[in-house]
């Protein structure tokens, strides 16, 4: 399934307008996911190295993701056998 950039904006927008989310983490959330720059290019562009990026990205999702879906963690468990980020 698709998802639509515009959906994604606007959730990733009232995540920022609630305190969820900062700009910059929203940026480099859209920047990847809905822009498609690829990650390396992105991390430059935000002024940080690749995997303090991914780590900041992958920290404001799971903020998001519990924000915006409450439940998500009882219906989507992770599957790679980690804590969260």
């Amino acid at each position: 399934h698709a998802i639509c950039p515009n959906l994604v904006g606007g959730a990733v927008t009232t995540a920022v307008d609630a305190d969820v989310v900062s700009h910059h983490d929203a940026h480099l959330i859209l920047d990847t996911h809905v822009g498609g720059m690829q990650f390396r290019q992105a991390a430059q562009r935000h002024g940080v190295g690749y995997e303090a990026a991914k780590k900041r990205r992958q920290r404001a999702e799971a903020r998001w993701v519990s924000w915006w879906l409450p439940n998500a963690a009882r219906t989507y468990p992770r599957t790679d056998g980690r804590g969260a980020a």
